[in-house]
């Protein structure tokens, strides 16, 4: 399924250090997405479908777990979020304000965590 030109795709450490500044002045989402697995295929969908909004309330990430393994890695260890996939992760100055994984991750919920002042 071809990305929507409204996300950005990680493939660097120099990549995962832009997000984390980029999330100083606007939320974040670092999605983190196995094309093998039909869990984050799913998941992706529904961010997919929701595109619209989601890209109006922060910045969206995308990071293929299989092509760019060292750079989820490199997330994990960032954040403290031990890694998982299908995973979104919100950030908001720096810091995760949001986290879920496989069906957890809920558009409505990463929203609100966008939404929510620190």
């Amino acid at each position: 399924m071809p990305l929507d030109k409204r996300w950005g795709t990680l493939v660097s450490a120099n990549d995962v250090e832009a997000v984390f500044e980029a999330s100083l002045t606007k939320p974040v989402l670092v999605f983190k997405h196995s094309p093998r697995c039909s869990i984050s295929i799913a998941v992706l969908h529904s961010l997919q479908s929701e595109l619209e909004a989601l890209s109006l309330a922060m910045e969206i990430q995308l990071v293929d777990v299989v092509q760019s393994r060292q750079v989820s890695n490199l997330i994990a260890e960032e954040t403290g979020v031990r890694h998982e996939s299908p995973q979104a992760i919100v950030l908001r100055n720096g810091d995760v304000v949001y986290s879920a994984s496989h069906f957890s991750v809920r558009v409505k919920e990463l929203l609100s965590a966008a939404e929510t002042q620190i």
